[in-house]
């Protein structure tokens, strides 16, 4: 593998300023996951009233999980303190009970009706009819779609209803079912014409609970009937998971015809299309199909494999270094998540090159190389990957490994990036979450750490390691400590135990485990941190091969 270095010169920039939790200041702030994110601590801000909450609920974009108990538990501390305000609607409706609304039933809106209705399809057994048909007849021409769900849930046989009904319906009550009815339904007769019609729709919701249904440890019943079809017109992702169900079905010679089919498909997204092509070689074992992927201008775990193993020159660059940057600080706060934001947009707003050149200056700095790169890698279009190591110092490594995998795991949370907030608010350089911050702390020895502390990467560094040190313990592999960084240790230690993952020892493992990752965010985190950690060894003088590496996931050793 080759690595080159990139040299800049030092230039000043802008600055912007730090953010403060008032109300009044948010409202005029870039609307985003950042905004989102201090909204969210100041709904749970013990001092804020409800009504002041609710304007802030009302404020943000994405209304996660953390928003909507922070609002539901602000509302329950305060019903007698503000009796005239009520909860915003997609809470205050989900909370009424159906037998309330029939009461009242001039008194909600279909809007309300329908999210009541959507929150208790799970328990649909539990709804007398009485109560349900009127509540059903008030949403049938704003939401047609739930009113058919509702319908298809009352007949006689729900599973020859359901497979009758059109490709959204189907999607919709899938996805609004409990697990234990979905177990009862799809354990009965599956009509493979209508199954293979709602396939060829190419519908993406379908397309998703495809993916869902082939990684389910059970719906066997389904899975057997989905290798009866012959899906012809989709996309690459579900003609791929399609060829997996080949796999588990030991049916390589159709599961092949998948895997062409997906990497036909695919447009502009490089790690499905060397997927695809990956899953072939596995198959055929022919060579020229290895030697076509280790030419794939796209980094990734796969393209890694094929080069290494044919040992062959790849097509793209990496590059770890980055020289003759100025040592002062840079003119603005990088650690400011409103501020990299407000930076970041306006930048990749630009156009033209020279624009964006000439914004980057303000970036030239060695203690903003993380941002440089970042925005570089958003307009690559050389295939230039960059792999760098900054904040040295703040750790004292205990070997190669430690660095590697800490560096492989910030690489993939934050590009590196101090201030960075997901949609989960998770945040920083290592992406810890906010109810981790006290507990990480104390085990740390650390006093007066607040979560804004998580933007300051000689912290947040300190904190991911000890995370991951931590998980070393119990999961050895770096590709299981990866998983639970990601996906939690509980969910991690269930899953291996219940699936059997990792443990048979064929031509298809261990990359067929990984593919049967349930979780889609963490089957393909396990990927890009893998791929990063094993660039990271390399780059500090140890190179690993990529299948002896993946190899010892088989090993029990490894497992818990």
């Amino acid at each position: 593998m080759r690595f080159f270095i990139l040299f800049f010169i030092g230039m000043l920039g802008v600055g912007f300023s730090q953010t403060e939790l008032n109300l009044k200041d948010l409202e005029k702030k870039p609307a985003g996951i950042v905004r989102d994110y201090y909204l969210w601590r100041y709904i749970s801000d013990k001092k804020t009233t409800l009504e002041n909450a609710k304007k802030a609920y009302e404020l943000t974009q994405n209304k996660n999980n953390a928003l909507q108990k922070a609002m539901q538990e602000k509302g329950s501390d305060n019903p007698e303190k503000s009796p005239d305000v009520k909860l915003p609607e997609d809470i205050y409706c989900k909370q009424t009970a159906l037998e309330s609304m029939l009461e009242e039933a001039d008194t909600f809106q279909a809007s309300c009706i329908a999210i009541a209705l959507k929150s208790k399809i799970r328990d649909f057994d539990k709804i007398p009819l009485q109560t349900l048909k009127p509540l059903q007849i008030k949403i049938k021409e704003a939401y047609p779609v739930l009113y058919e769900e509702l319908e298809i849930l009352q007949s006689k046989n729900v599973s020859a209803s359901l497979f009758k009904a059109n490709v959204q319906v189907f999607s919709a009550l899938f996805n609004h079912l409990s697990y234990e009815k979905k177990l009862q339904i799809f354990e009965k007769h599956i009509p493979i014409k209508e199954l293979n019609r709602l396939l060829d729709e190419d519908y993406p919701a379908f397309n998703r609970l495809i993916y869902q249904v082939i990684l389910d440890p059970k719906l066997d019943h389904f899975k057997d009937a989905l290798t009866k079809t012959n899906a012809t017109h989709s996309n690459a992702q579900t003609f791929f998971i399609l060829g997996i169900n080949e796999i588990l079905r030991k049916k390589p010679s159709k599961a092949l015809k998948y895997f062409e089919r997906s990497e036909a498909m695919v447009k502009d997204d490089d790690f499905s299309k060397d997927r695809a092509v990956f899953w072939q070689y596995l198959v055929s074992k022919k060579k020229k199909t290895l030697e076509r992927l280790s030419q794939s201008p796209s980094l990734n775990l796969y393209s890694l494999y094929a080069s290494r193993k044919l040992q062959t020159t790849p097509s793209y660059r990496i590059i770890s270094h980055i020289q003759n940057l100025s040592q002062e600080d840079p003119p603005f706060n990088t650690h400011d998540p409103f501020s990299w934001q407000i930076f970041k947009e306006k930048t990749l707003s630009l156009k033209g090159e020279d624009a964006f050149n000439a914004m980057l200056k303000s970036l030239y700095y060695e203690k903003s190389t993380p941002e440089l790169t970042y925005l570089l890698s958003q307009r690559n279009k050389d295939k230039i990957y960059y792999y760098l190591s900054p904040y040295e110092g703040i750790i004292e490594w205990q070997n190669i490994d430690e660095k590697a995998m800490a560096y492989a795991i910030a690489r993939q949370e934050s590009f590196l990036l101090p201030a960075v907030i997901s949609r989960s608010f998770a945040l920083g350089l290592m992406q810890i979450m906010p109810f981790n911050v006290g507990p990480f702390a104390k085990s740390l020895g650390m006093d007066n750490v607040d979560l804004n502390d998580m933007f300051n990467p000689n912290i947040a560094l300190k904190f991911g390691n000890y995370y991951l040190n931590h998980l070393k313990k119990e999961f050895n592999h770096p590709l299981f400590v990866a998983y639970a960084y990601n996906a939690g240790p509980g969910f991690l230690r269930r899953w291996l135990e219940s699936s059997k993952r990792f443990k048979e020892k064929n031509h298809f493992e261990p990359w067929l485990s990984m593919e049967l990752m349930p979780y889609s965010e963490t089957r393909l985190y396990g990927f890009r941190v893998m791929l990063n950690y094993l660039i990271y060894q390399e780059i500090f003088g140890n190179f690993i091969p990529v299948d002896a590496f993946l190899e010892q996931t088989l090993n029990s050793k490894d497992k818990p």
